[in-house]
């Protein structure tokens, strides 16, 4: 099975998105596997950010994107594609196709791995794949090669597994076919680095700089209000006051006294 991370989708979730997510979460043969949900890239070669919808990091496989459209109805007239909602709204458009974001994606996300590990990242193989959740029979473009299209035909005659398989295979043939050097197929070593670089553990606390900082101005704080306490006293010869544990009333009481 493979690990999903967060492990659970979000308050909100489209069709597409969480059809794919219960896939994969309960998919076969793909222990090893991290499939990161909906990861944001602040850094995006044509955009100001970007965002893969899945990121399926596979060992011996290679890393996928994969983009998830799950309108009820698209049109594309003009090379805009429109997308519309239950109602027969238009919900959005875009003047690229679902190919192009997740290629820009891919490529996005291969720059930023290169930027931290090395360049010898570019030869891992990278390639990206269109979820069409709720359509079937998409029609074959230049832009979109039948191997990169999951439609709602393919959920029920092939696994996702399947499809990334598929995925692998055809972008290392597509490396040789222009005569690039053979892609090298990820390690579960080079996987888990990935993996905890992207959507790691880590715990924040606070810092002990801050945590001073923070107790002087409350003993500040407290020690006006003390006074503040004492001074009500010479007007009012009886005065109830009421704090938690710590807060300095033994203290005042004392200061009265004497």
């Amino acid at each position: 099975m493979a690990t999903l991370l967060p492990p659970r989708y979000f308050k909100g979730i489209n069709h597409g998105e969480r059809k794919v997510f219960d896939a994969f979460n309960n998919s076969e043969n793909t222990d090893g596997w991290f499939v990161l949900h909906s990861l944001l890239m602040q850094k995006h070669l044509t955009r100001k950010y970007g965002e893969i919808d899945f990121l399926v990091l596979a060992p011996d496989l290679g890393i996928f994107a994969l983009e998830v459209k799950a309108s009820p109805e698209i049109k594309v007239e003009n090379g805009v594609w429109y997308y519309y909602n239950q109602e027969g709204n238009l919900d959005y458009k875009k003047n690229y196709s679902p190919a192009h974001q997740a290629h820009d994606a891919m490529f996005s996300l291969q720059q930023t791995i290169c930027k931290k590990f090395g360049d010898h990242y570019k030869n891992i193989l990278f390639g990206y794949g269109i979820i069409f959740s709720r359509m079937q029979g998409i029609s074959e473009t230049p832009e979109i090669e039948p191997f990169m299209i999951y439609d709602a035909l393919s959920f029920r005659q092939k696994t996702l597994q399947n499809f990334i398989q598929g995925l692998s295979k055809n972008f290392a043939l597509k490396a040789k076919s222009v005569n690039q050097p053979a892609p090298q197929f990820p390690d579960k070593a080079k996987i888990k680095e990935l993996k905890d670089y992207l959507r790691g553990d880590f715990e924040l606390k606070i810092s002990t700089s801050v945590l001073k900082e923070e107790s002087e101005r409350q003993a500040i704080y407290l020690t006006r209000e003390q006074f503040e306490v004492v001074d009500s006293y010479k007007s009012n010869k009886r005065t109830i006051v009421k704090g938690a544990a710590g807060t300095g009333k033994t203290l005042v009481a004392i200061d009265i006294a004497k």
